[in-house]
């Protein structure tokens, strides 16, 4: 992982902002969270979509999501479909990660997608402009 530098003003906005990283893969949400944790955000992985979706609706916050479209129990078309209607959720970018790219990725809107294997420098630093854009927005 190559070496950021982070202004203090803008590290103090990312710190305690929260990435919900929506991955089957147990080995891909550990580098993932780790990593985010690492570069100052609150990792918080889960794995599918309905455990993303429970998490989100009993309270859970993510400023951003990273979301696997290939799971198992729901996947990550069908937790996007449910996140567009619920307006709340709706509001919360995300990223998407996925092996299989084709032009079904951009109808779910995405803030950005990946292909896998991913970049995490590239996903974390997509990350940041998402969370300080969403913080110079709310100023």
């Amino acid at each position: 992982m190559a070496a950021r530098y982070i202004p203090c003003a803008a590290r103090l906005k990312l710190m305690r902002q929260s990435v919900l990283v929506v991955d089957d893969d147990r080995g891909a949400r550990e580098i993932m969270t780790t990593c985010l944790c690492l570069d100052g955000f609150n990792g918080i992985a889960t794995a599918n979509g309905l455990e993303a979706l429970t998490y989100l609706r009993s309270g859970g916050s993510a400023d951003v999501i990273l979301l696997d479209l290939r799971m198992p129990v729901m996947n990550g078309f069908d937790f996007r479909e449910q996140q567009l209607l619920d307006p709340i959720l709706a509001a919360i970018p995300v990223v998407i990660m996925t092996g299989e790219v084709d032009v079904s990725v951009l109808t779910l809107r995405p803030a950005a997608w990946f292909e896998k294997p991913v970049d995490v420098d590239q996903i974390i630093g997509r990350v940041r402009d998402l969370v300080l854009q969403k913080t110079q927005a709310s100023t």
